[in-house]
């Protein structure tokens, strides 16, 4: 599992960023409601604007941030016929197993693991090399169903990201999570490269700061 921009300081970040604007919306837009809940990137990261640079962030109401002329096109999932199904948890929890079984004939899972074995990972210890191009494959795929350009009735999307509800658009979000010691011991039958123990603890360690956290989260698709 690797960390994306909005897990580890992203939390920390958008709450500096909050209250450095005073929970106000700095965008202002037509129907501005004021009150920022939300972190918004001045220049998109897809035109050259920084991830986590604070000058490049500002505080913004929903409506504002979803109101963006770059947004727009993001949020046709919300009301296309295909509906997305979340399905999260810990490394080795089963995921990708739950799916397959629960799945239609004609559903579109979008599963890192499966796209970085298409491309010719083989399950050994070094994988990194393939970090990039998968993650370019995935990222297109996301964005396509974003914009709603699949013709399909359902979409599946797995993640072993805690955050994964922040990051992904869905419908409905299932959690598989058989327990740290059930993960463990499916991590050592398969046997994965010891980085995956190292996930499977950042995971719990991660889902557990985030259920004592009381600070709403910001819904970047």
């Amino acid at each position: 599992m690797t960390k994306t921009p909005y897990t580890g300081p992203w939390q920390r970040i958008r709450k500096q960023i909050l209250e450095r604007d005073n929970h106000t919306c700095q965008i202002n837009a037509p129907g501005c409601t004021t009150h920022a809940t939300q972190v918004d990137h001045i220049t998109p990261v897809s035109q050259g604007g920084q991830w986590w640079e604070p000058t490049n962030l500002r505080a913004a109401c929903a409506k504002c941030n979803a109101s963006r002329p770059e947004n727009h096109q993001k949020e046709k999932w919300r009301t296309h016929k295909t509906r997305i199904v979340l399905v999260q948890g810990p490394p080795c929890s089963g995921k990708t197993t739950w799916v397959k079984e629960n799945k239609g004939r004609r559903d579109l899972i979008i599963d890192y693991d499966a796209i970085q074995a298409a491309l010719g990972y083989d399950g050994g210890h070094n994988g990194d090399h393939l970090h990039h191009p998968t993650m370019t494959a995935r990222s297109a795929l996301l964005r396509a169903l974003r914009e709603a350009k699949y013709d399909i009735g359902r979409a599946w999307i797995i993640s072993a990201n805690p955050d994964a509800t922040t990051m992904f658009p869905h419908h409905k979000v299932v959690t598989i999570n058989p327990g740290k010691e059930i993960c463990y011991q499916r991590a050592t039958e398969q046997g994965r490269p010891r980085t995956t123990f190292r996930y499977i603890d950042q995971w719990f360690a991660d889902e557990n700061d985030n259920q004592h956290q009381n600070t709403p989260r910001s819904r970047q698709w």
